[in-house]
């Protein structure tokens, strides 16, 4: 029985996601004291060749994935993994040990390695001192620490012959929105991919620096239509799509990474469209914070002033990664199946199953955003994008654990960060809640945080005339 390196490295950093929430030790104490628990006997081989495991594994179940969640959920007590492994798999409690020991030894060795999963320096941490372990109590075949790749985490395209059945309704929105809005289209190029960019000229006198706005996922450059207008009124606005996103050349994820790296990328691209500019007022929402703040952090002479509006970027205590998002993202025993089927079928995408274990993108909007008559104008628009950015969603948040883990690093740079910051968040976002504004404001040293009260996550849909308020008032 095969078990491959992908699931193992996704299980690591679900743990050191969990293990570099703040500054905050006790979690780690407590798990490193708990780690010399017994669970398979010692010197014992061979714990899941049984047949009734082997039937297990043979239905489909990934005790890479089980470990990963139980791990998450018993993360100061990890004397319990194994028995939340039994739960969650129907493996023996003698091959559920095995998983559970390989928890341990990721805890008791490799934590620090293991802050970039992919790394060598994890991957041979492992190797090291786990992975030999583990093979040898579980009988299995760890492909020396290789692997195949599950290959929805590298999703196809989608067919681009296929027709959008909602292509009408974007192309009279973007013709009625250019109407009265006028503006720039440009393209940047990386890669040969082309960016899709959008310039709009200060419609009065230029009170200060230049705006670039970043989104997140899933969904474009649209999240800002509405407060753009305000913006604009006494700045030059830039907005565009990421690649594999909105209106933006989509390529093959099979051979481009749809990571944090690759937005940093896409971002630069597009600053280099405009490179008589010195100074930004850089605006992030969700995974737009990823590149976004990495690039803020390295180029903190360029900011004017940097704008958080609900974005997930740094291990926080109370972030939660949003329903659908998770479905795809985060181990689960259908995630595949889900996976699979979003990809295939538009409608399963848009409705999921009509079940809680599923709930599709419709249902997902319905958590993002609280005005309705935004809501009524924006959602068309974010579903018919969605036919083509599905593969870069999937792979996206696939990557989510792994991104915000690998963010703990640069805790101690953002309270060294010398520049405005504000922190701008709907209230009413159960995922990136007013915790973690709390949490970006401790830790810039110059930050001044905004709640908007009744906005969900989507909180420049929600409230465009605060938001715009606090963003063109950002620097000062």
């Amino acid at each position: 029985m095969k078990f491959g390196q992908n699931s193992r490295n996704f299980l690591v950093f679900l743990l050191v996601g969990v293990m570099a929430c703040g500054d905050d030790s006790s979690a780690v104490d407590a798990a490193l004291v708990d780690a010399s628990v017994d669970s398979a006997d010692v010197g014992a081989t061979g714990q899941c060749e049984g047949p009734a495991d082997q039937a297990v594994f043979a239905s489909g179940v990934d005790a890479a994935d089980a470990s990963g969640t139980c791990a998450l959920d018993n993360i100061a007590t990890p004397d319990q993994v194994d028995g939340c492994i039994v739960d969650a798999t129907g493996l023996s409690s003698a091959c559920a040990g095995c998983f559970g020991d390989n928890v341990r030894c990721i805890f008791d060795n490799c934590l620090l390695n293991c802050a970039d999963p992919e790394s060598d320096a994890c991957v041979a941490c492992q190797a090291e001192f786990c992975t030999a372990a583990l093979a040898e109590c579980s009988g299995l075949d760890l492909e020396g620490g290789g692997g195949e790749p599950n290959p929805l985490d590298n999703p196809p395209p989608i067919d681009p012959s296929l027709e959008n059945p909602l292509a009408a309704v974007l192309a009279d929105y973007e013709t009625a929105y250019a109407e009265a809005n006028p503006h720039d289209v440009l393209f940047a190029e990386r890669d040969g991919a082309r960016i899709a960019v959008r310039r709009f000229a200060a419609s009065g006198a230029v009170s200060g620096p230049p705006m670039v706005l970043l989104h997140g996922f899933p969904d474009s450059q649209h999240l800002y239509d509405f407060v753009i207008p305000l913006l604009r009124s006494e700045r030059d606005v830039i907005s565009f799509d990421f690649l594999g996103w909105g209106a933006s050349d989509k390529p093959d994820a099979r051979t481009h990474d749809y990571d944090t790296d690759g937005m940093r990328a896409d971002f630069e691209a597009v600053l280099a469209l405009f490179e008589d500019e010195e100074e930004w007022v850089l605006v992030v929402h969700d995974a737009g914070g990823w590149p976004g703040i990495d690039w803020a952090l390295d180029n903190p002479s360029r900011v004017s002033a940097l704008v958080i509006l609900n974005t997930v970027y740094h291990p926080t205590e109370t972030a939660v990664a949003p329903t659908g998002l998770g479905q795809v993202g985060l181990p689960g025993p259908n995630r595949d199946m889900f996976t699979q089927e979003a990809l295939n079928d538009f409608s399963f995408w848009l409705e999921g199953n009509g079940t809680p274990d599923f709930i599709g993108l419709r249902a997902q909007l319905d958590e993002f955003m609280n005005d309705e008559e935004a809501d009524a104008i924006l959602r068309p628009v974010l579903e018919a994008e969605s036919f083509f950015m599905r593969p870069a969603f999937v792979e996206l948040a696939r990557r989510l654990s792994a991104e915000v883990a690998a963010r703990g690093p640069a805790i101690p740079r953002m309270a060294a960060f010398d520049r405005p910051v504000s922190v701008v968040f709907g209230t009413d976002d159960p995922f990136l809640n007013p915790g973690v504004a709390a949490d970006f404001t401790e830790r810039f040293p110059r930050a001044l945080r905004q709640d908007i009260d009744g906005a969900h996550h989507y909180v420049q849909v929600d409230a465009p005339a605060p938001v715009a308020d606090a963003i063109l008032t950002a620097h000062e």
